[in-house]
């Protein structure tokens, strides 16, 4: 019975530490994307709150354009590839730049990577997941990128140009 007992807790521990915990990226890798949009699903998953808008989509549904009480955004745009959602930008006003990045830092943790040390640009980057961070001018800007989407986008980018190069 005491080994039963051992084995059911040690069971449930380990259980339990499969899920991702905030604060680390891993977390950013399990949520795959932000407000409910998950990146690589197919776009017509979400059409009914999206609203066509330069080369991609604005997220039409308003409730959405806030993170807690914190942070007001300006809007968010989703773009596709391949009938896929590859990224979801978004922005607010300069003012939350900072309430943003102690939010990303508090969910995704401490391994990021500052591009330049005189701007507040930061990359948490993961197998499957980018996220970029700018805080800069007049707004504040985040990216969340499928990063195997873009790995594929880039590639056939690449093919696109050396054809055209071969041509000359």
């Amino acid at each position: 019975m005491k080994r039963f007992v051992f084995c059911f807790i040690a069971f449930c521990l380990v259980a339990l530490g499969c899920y991702a915990q905030k604060g680390t990226t891993a977390y950013l890798d399990e949520k795959k994307g932000f407000k409910g949009i998950v990146l690589g699903d197919s776009i017509s998953k979400y059409k009914d709150m999206l609203v066509a808008k330069d080369g991609g989509y604005e997220v039409s549904d308003t409730t959405l354009l806030h993170i807690g009480n914190e942070v007001k955004l300006s809007l968010i745009l989703v773009k596709e590839y391949k009938g896929l959602v590859c990224s979801i930008a978004a922005s607010a006003k300069k003012q939350y730049g900072t309430k943003l990045f102690d939010i990303f830092r508090s969910a995704y943790g401490s391994a990021y990577v500052q591009i330049n040390k005189f701007k507040e640009n930061y990359i948490w980057l993961t197998e499957n997941v980018e996220l970029d961070f700018l805080n800069d001018g007049k707004y504040s800007v985040f990216v969340y990128k499928d990063a195997k989407l873009e790995l594929q986008k880039a590639k056939e980018e690449r093919a696109k140009i050396n054809q055209a190069a071969d041509d000359l």
